[in-house]
């Protein structure tokens, strides 16, 4: 059902491309020019202001906030004709869910659709980086969705999709809130200041999205050979034709197939050594939070990675259409340790940075 609903996004998502990376331009000038008058005006008033770099960031996110509500709008909004829906108001909780697989897959979503909000909007804006003010304000953003589709009848007012956009902001935040938690103290390392509840709260934090990756795994280990191959072949397919549409190559029918046949087996490859690289960073930043140090955490994190890949493929071994293949597991733990290798080059830099600084003071 997830990957449905991942399509259903991406089919809906490509009709509005043009006017997504409008509404891009649009706020990268917007904040451009905000960021730039708040930065004179502190020079003025003798305040300090916030770094280049740091500006320069906020002007990328705030991009992407901007990509992202033209698409919001344009799915929920504009992309619909004015009166084309009936005023029906539904305040019944649950109820558009119902045992269909479509009221599923529409609920799933409704909550994937405002995942993006959650993480980009505490980057943003400090006041957000707290739970309950996060979650208050994707409740009225979704609310005032709804009412603007009531009133102009572009759409129905849902209860049920205002609790599960909330929900979908809410869990962006948490994702948020794992990778803020883990560069804190990545680059701080300060946990004498934090009590024990938080620093309960902040393992586990860092330690969900570990199970979440093993799960994913597992999943897609766990698919039959034809669905794991329509599945694998579909999104091939998709990226050949971001890149032909991008780099304007005019590619044919025939050739996107050829190419879907020629570049799957790689591209599957890949796919795997991805997925067992973000499971290798998101496990050596929670040992190294942890405070282990930099090499047996990174050694600890390859056992581990290839103790999942060799369980994966035995896995696999025991699906319809599968087999367990010892080359992958070897695929799998290079993936990893390239990951590693770039955790370690950063951490060690920051690490040196960090010692001649304390030793000039």
């Amino acid at each position: 059902m997830l990957v449905r609903a991942l399509r259903d996004i991406w089919d809906a998502l490509r009709m509005y491309n043009e006017q997504a990376l409008r509404f891009g331009i649009y706020a990268i000038i917007l904040y451009t020019v905000i960021s730039v008058i708040r930065k004179v005006v502190h020079k003025v008033r003798g305040e300090k202001s916030q770094p280049v770099r740091q500006v320069l960031f906020h002007i990328c996110v705030f991009a992407l906030l901007g990509i992202y509500f033209s698409y919001v709008i344009s799915l929920t909004l504009s992309g619909r004709e004015a009166g084309s829906r009936s005023g029906h108001i539904n305040l019944q909780l649950f109820s558009t869910l119902g045992n269909q697989d479509n009221w599923k897959i529409t609920g799933i979503e409704n909550i994937l659709l405002f995942v993006p909000y959650g993480i980009l909007v505490p980057i943003l804006w400090r006041v957000y980086r707290r739970f309950w003010n996060l979650g208050l304000l994707a409740f009225i953003t979704s609310t005032s969705i709804e009412l603007v589709q009531l009133v102009t009848r572009r759409g129905y007012f849902e209860l049920d999709d205002i609790v599960l956009n909330t929900a979908g902001a809410l869990l962006g935040y948490m994702i948020f809130a794992v990778f803020y938690h883990s560069f804190r103290a990545l680059t701080h390392r300060v946990r004498e200041k934090n009590s024990r509840e938080n620093v309960f709260l902040i393992a586990m934090m860092q330690l969900l999205p570990v199970l979440i990756m093993v799960l994913i795994i597992f999943s897609f280990s766990s698919e039959d050979g034809n669905e794991s191959g329509a599945v694998s072949e579909s999104l091939t397919e998709k990226m050949i034709i971001c890149v032909d549409r991008a780099l304007s190559l005019d590619m044919t029918d025939a050739q996107i197939d050829q190419a879907v046949v020629d570049l799957e087996k790689g591209i599957r490859k890949t796919a795997h050594m991805v997925e067992y690289a973000l499971l290798a960073l998101f496990t050596v930043v929670f040992l190294y939070c942890r405070r282990m140090k930099l090499m047996p955490a990174m050694l600890t994190t390859e056992l581990f990675v290839v103790l999942i890949g060799a369980c994966d493929e035995w896995n696999q071994s025991h699906i319809d259409g599968r087999y367990g293949n010892p080359v992958d597991v070897l695929i799998d733990a290079c993936g990893a340790l390239v990951m590693l290798a770039i955790f370690g080059v950063i951490l060690y830099g920051k690490e040196q940075k960090r010692r001649k600084t304390k030793q000039n003071i």
